[in-house]
């Protein structure tokens, strides 16, 4: 089950299961995506991606780095 939470420092957006989480700062300057392995899915990714611009972030400035 995933859940949101109002935006500041923490969690905006997790999964249940602790498999990634998304930090953001207390404005909708900083974002972070974290996960337990390399790569998300794509189908994870978009859901997150679809929740984060919901709640005000720029998802187009995003810098995604390889993960190996």
């Amino acid at each position: 089950r995933d859940s949101s939470t109002s935006r500041g420092l923490g969690d905006v957006y997790k999964r249940q299961e602790r498999q990634w989480v998304v930090v953001s700062g207390r404005s909708a300057k900083y974002l972070w995506i974290l996960a337990r392995r390399p790569r998300l899915s794509t189908q994870v990714l978009v859901r997150i991606l679809d929740q984060v611009e919901k709640q005000g972030f720029d998802t187009d400035k995003l810098h995604f780095v390889d993960q190996r």
